[in-house]
């Protein structure tokens, strides 16, 4: 498990913050690649910047987590608590 919260950990950090090598954004004059703060530079890339932070934050909160083992009635009541969260957010934006 302990190799399985690294990774995530490690996923989290390439997605929000680092520059993905294999996703390439092609302007017209040079090609750069993508993590999410630097998509955020452009708006053409800020909707993917968007989606790869919030991939970023999910992975990070999802290992950390499964690093502290709660019991499973505690990530029950976190995943409802979220996905009223999510559901409300959805329908404000």
């Amino acid at each position: 498990m302990a190799g399985l919260v690294q990774a995530g950990y490690i996923a989290s950090s390439l997605l929000c913050i680092g520059e993905i090598p294999g996703q390439k954004y092609y302007c017209t004059t040079d090609q750069s690649t993508l993590g999410s703060i630097s998509g955020l530079a452009s708006q053409l890339t800020a909707r993917q910047g968007n989606i790869l932070g919030i991939l970023g934050v999910g992975s990070g909160v999802l290992a950390s987590l499964a690093a502290v083992g709660f019991p499973p009635d505690v990530l029950i009541q976190f995943a409802g608590v979220a996905g009223i969260g999510s559901i409300i957010g959805e329908k404000i934006c």
